[in-house]
This record gives C-alpha cells, structure tokens and sequence, in this order.
C-alpha cells in the first residue's frame, strides 16, 4: 500500500510589492488581446455577468444564482434565462481560441457547452464529452480521463476557410436552433469566458490555461503541457521535475499581469478534501510568488488509527 504523497514547490521571484495590482493592463497571461473576456462578480448573494473588453455581445445584466468555485464567484447557468451570444465577425477565415470554465451537476449527461452559427444553420458544437464538426459530420471525442470530471478548463481553437464570408455567432450553454442534436442543455456553473480572434501560439494557450488552472483548482491535465507558466513566461510547476506526483496539481499565488491572487486552493477533482492558504506574516504576497501541491493519484482509502486519533487517508 502506498501513501497519498502530497509535494509541494514554491517558486518565489525577487521581486516584491503591495496586494495592490500594477497599473499595467492586465489580461489572463499577459496575452494580448481577448475579444470577450467574461467572469462572475458577486455582492453578496447578487451574481452577475462582468464584461472586460469593450467588444459587445448578447449578455445578460440580471442578477443571477450563483456559487463559489474554487473561493471565486461563478454563475449557475439556466438556459431558460441566461443569454451569452457572441459576435465573432464576418470573416470568410474563421481563426478563434476560446477558453471556458465550467462545472456540470451530472458529469454522466453529454450537455451543450457551445455552437458556432451563421444566419442559416449551426457550423460547429461542443458538448462535455466531445467536439463536432457538422460541416463535415465529424466527430471528435475527448480523452476518457476528461469525461468524468465535473469541473474543466474547455479550451477549442479554429483556423478554417469558408467559401463565403457571413456572420458567425458563439452561443453558450444552449441546443443548436437549426439541427436537432440529442444533447442535453447545459447544467452547471460557468465561471470565466474567454474568446480570442485568432489562434493563440501554444506558450500562449499555456499562459492563459495556467491562469485558470491557478484561479480555478483544476489541473492542466487536458492540455498537451502539463506545464505550468506565469504571464512572464517562466515554468512555475515542470512536469519533467514531477513525474510521479502528476495528478491534482493544485497552487496558489498572484501573478499583477494576468489579475490573479488566488490565496486559498482545493482541487476539483476531490473538491474539498484538501485545501492550503497561502499567508505571510507581513500580510503581503510578493508579485509572482507560487505554492504548487500534487498527488500520485492512487486510490484513496481511509486510514485505521489508534483508538482516539483523528481519521487519516492514504493511497491505495
């Protein structure tokens, strides 16, 4: 029987300052520039959509229900109410990256999480077990260690021709009006939104996907780099340095370029079972200071203890 073994890396730049962000603009990784950038903000139990590019799009002002995800704010979507439509231009080049945070209530259910429209039909569909392509009726399924996760980083890039340029629109969370397809409508939350026009670089993708991974507990494990890097570019958690300790990678730290101060962290993968606070005796946190944790991955067990110890886990 081997011990869930959790290992820890702290990564500290010489630099410090307040909890006060920079005046720099800040945008997740550093990366220029979305076209929609979407978050939840609460004041108190009030959720709201937050639209931080100047871009507009079909997006609900009402006040919503909404739940903590990982100590942030996220939105209990109802596609009976919520509208989240985005303009993606007229272009006969399609080129788009888009990221979204979501959680589901039943990982089980296939549930839409996008469609790309124009005017007369639905070009493209994403669902949480897989990506379809209806111009050419091909489908791709995601890995099997994606499916089952109730939380994720969705993350989708285009770079593809039509032969007249129309409007093409991104809608979130509901069925295609045009085909019927036998998803289901999405149920869940969804945290933070992200759309660029064009296709990101893959230190990019990975800038920005560090950013969510960090803010929002949820491992890098759909990503084809597990690596973890701030918005200057540098590894702050290196797989190669990790092997045995890749599962529930989870941190917490602040990076001023990207907006990111995430000082307390549970994975969602086991969302709750484990949670660190990152605190210091001065009550501040330097600029692009990292605390990462990781398992093996084995099976968790309870632990038999001593007749009035505490309960304990191990892994299998």
């Amino acid at each position: 029987m081997y011990r869930k073994i959790f290992f820890a890396l702290v990564f500290i730049s010489l630099s410090t300052s307040n909890l006060v962000f920079s005046q720099q603009k800040v945008l997740p990784g550093a990366i220029e520039e979305p076209s929609f950038w979407i978050k939840t903000r609460n004041s108190a139990d009030a959720y709201y959509w937050e639209s931080l590019t100047k871009k507009e799009g079909k997006i609900s002002g009402k006040k919503q229900s909404g739940a903590a995800f990982n100590f942030n704010p996220s939105i209990v979507f109802d596609t009976a109410q919520d509208s989240l439509i985005l303009p993606l231009g007229i272009e006969s080049k399609r080129r788009q990256t888009l990221f979204i945070v979501y959680k589901v209530k039943d990982s089980l259910k296939e549930q839409f999480l996008w469609t790309i429209n124009d005017p007369q039909k639905t070009l493209s569909v994403a669902t949480n077990k897989r990506l379809v392509d209806l111009k050419k009726y091909s489908y791709q399924s995601y890995p099997e260690k994606i499916k089952p996760h109730k939380a994720n980083i969705h993350f989708f890039q285009q770079n593809v021709m039509d032969s007249v340029a129309k409007l093409s629109t991104l809608t979130i969370g509901q069925k295609s009006k045009f085909e019927k397809l036998p998803p289901e409508e999405f149920k869940g939350n969804i945290s933070e939104i992200l759309v660029y026009n064009r296709v990101l670089s893959g230190k990019e993708t990975q800038k920005v996907a560090s950013y969510l991974g960090i803010k929002y507990g949820i491992s890098l494990s759909q990503f084809e780099s597990k690596n973890y890097l701030n918005s200057q570019g540098e590894t702050i958690w290196d797989i190669d340095h990790h092997k045995n300790f890749d599962s529930s990678i989870t941190g917490v730290g602040r990076d001023d370029a990207s907006g990111l101060l995430q000082l307390k962290s549970s994975n969602m993968i086991e969302e709750g079972l484990l949670t660190l606070e990152l605190k210091s005796k001065s009550g501040t946190i330097p600029n692009n200071y990292f605390t990462f944790w990781s398992d093996n991955g084995k099976n968790l067990l309870v632990k038999k203890q001593e007749q009035g110890e505490p309960i304990g886990i191990t892994r299998q």
